[in-house]
């Protein structure tokens, strides 16, 4: 969580309910910030009896009458953000099966996010291990010593990459700054 939190709508009435889209306000100010450090509850049925929230500008501004939010993390542990829900109205009956239906609902959203990011990262990495087959092939095909050695070089390069224990991403680096 950094000194300042985007917020986006996403769908709904999200831009006249609490913020327009891209606007940012300092993360200790907002619901989920508290939420997600623990100083405020997840489940928050009557805003204005909540003296914790009750302050804050946006609960006036955006007339939030009751909060929800749970995180949505991806398998290995990264936030990504926060799922929230609002209603201008308190809603006393908000409780722990609303928390748990958002929770399974953040699950399936983060799933869905992190195969989207896998997926974006898998097609960049096909990308330019088509771009060094490419290379390769051309050294080859004009000196055919040279391409044996640049192959030979980006071997080396890779495997000390990865037994110094570089990130995937930073061994695909290393093998395309030694092949060129």
């Amino acid at each position: 969580i950094g000194d300042e939190t985007a917020v986006r709508a996403v769908d709904g009435d999200g831009a006249s309910f609490c913020m327009s889209p891209g606007r940012t306000v300092p993360s200790e100010q907002t619901y989920c910030y508290g939420i997600l450090t623990g100083r405020l509850p997840s489940i928050i049925p009557d805003t204005r009896a909540e003296e914790r929230v009750a302050s804050l500008p946006i609960t006036e501004t955006a007339d939030i009458g009751a909060f929800t939010s749970v995180p949505l993390r991806f398998s290995d542990g990264r936030l990504y953000g926060t799922l929230c829900a609002a209603n201008h109205k308190a809603m006393p009956s908000l409780g722990y099966r609303d928390l748990q239906f958002l929770h399974v609902f953040a699950r399936i959203l983060a799933d869905q996010l992190e195969r989207d990011e896998i997926q974006e990262r898998s097609t960049h990495l096909r990308s330019q291990a088509s771009a060094a087959a490419i290379l390769i092939a051309a050294v080859e095909a004009r000196d055919s010593y040279t391409g044996e050695h640049s192959q030979a070089v980006v071997a080396l390069a890779i495997a000390v990459a990865t037994k110094l224990g570089l990130s995937d991403a930073e061994v695909t680096d290393v093998g395309q700054v030694a092949l060129l």
